[in-house]
């Protein structure tokens, strides 16, 4: 039986043989992540995808930010 595909340790994604991150990016942030003892997260996703899933995406266009100009985000 062949060996499944090695995925990055942060995002999942598949990486080549011997590699355990896709991109230095998943590599920091993973790295963060354990030296902040927030390893947790990813016990989450995989017990809930879902639960980790934060603010909604917003529609990109000329005022994709306009948002952080209300009064909640000020403060």
């Amino acid at each position: 039986m062949p060996d499944a595909p090695a995925a990055c340790r942060h995002c999942r994604s598949p990486v080549g043989a011997g590699e355990q991150f896709c991109c230095g990016g998943c590599e920091a942030v993973f790295a963060a992540l354990q030296g902040d003892g927030l390893d947790q997260y990813y016990r989450l996703r995989d017990v809930d995808r879902d639960a980790l899933m934060g603010v909604a995406a917003r529609p990109r266009g000329g005022d994709a930010y306009a948002y952080l100009d209300t009064e909640s985000y000020r403060h």
